[in-house]
This record gives C-alpha cells, sequence and structure tokens, in this order.
C-alpha cells in the first residue's frame, strides 16, 4: 500500500516531492481544525487579491507571526506562487552574480531572474 506521501513508479514506492501538497498537510487534522476556526472567525473572502481589496488584519497578523516564526525582521505574503521568486530575486537583487537553473526550473523561477539583469 502506498502511503499519503508516496507514489509507485516502474514497481518502486517514492516519497513524493512534487504538486502543491507533497508534505500532505491540506488533510492534516491540526490543519484542518485551525482552517475551520478561522473561518468561523474571520469568514471567507474570495472577492478579490489583497492589492483589489484592500488589506485585512489578518494579512498583518499572518506576517507578523511568519516574520516571529523565521526569525526575521519582517514577512510579506502574496497573492500567488509565481510572485514569490519575483519578490525574493528583489530582495536579494545585488548580492550575487550568477544563479543557475536548468530547463526543468519553475518559469516563474527563469523570469525572476532575467528581472536581475
Amino acid at each position: 500500500m502506498v502511503g499519503d506521501n508516496e507514489v509507485r513508479w516502474c514497481n518502486q514506492t517514492l516519497i513524493y516531492f512534487s504538486g502543491c501538497d507533497y508534505f500532505r498537510l491540506s488533510r492534516h487534522p491540526a490543519v484542518t481544525s485551525m482552517a475551520k476556526a478561522t473561518l468561523q472567525k474571520t469568514g471567507l473572502n474570495v472577492a478579490a487579491s489583497r492589492l483589489t481589496t484592500g488589506n485585512r488584519k489578518l494579512y498583518a497578523e499572518l506576517e507578523k507571526e511568519l516574520a516571529a516564526f523565521f526569525r526575521a525582521e519582517t514577512a510579506v505574503i502574496v497573492p500567488n506562487g509565481y510572485l514569490a521568486p519575483l519578490v525574493a530575486a528583489q530582495a536579494i537583487a545585488g548580492e550575487f552574480t550568477h544563479a543557475l537553473v536548468d530547463d526543468l526550473s519553475h518559469s516563474a523561477l527563469v523570469d525572476a531572474i532575467r528581472m536581475l539583469d
């Protein structure tokens, strides 16, 4: 039997490090419980992104918690995964002279690197 974070390929069981839920946290009881509690407290806003509908207290609270968790001065959340490398590239611009990527790199990484030129 294949576990929640495993796949079968060529008669082998492999750990699954692909997709958006490779740690399978989306079904973890602590995560789903917290998500339910947060929905009860804050409701569900699917109208648009932070940029178009404005800031919410929840965003600032999350950024503060993330900064504390990572022992960072500050943190910022972005509306989607594609933007994360772009934001990170801007934050570290000028600190590196080379970036190595291959043909399997996500297009967001390639685009972020191109922006540094």
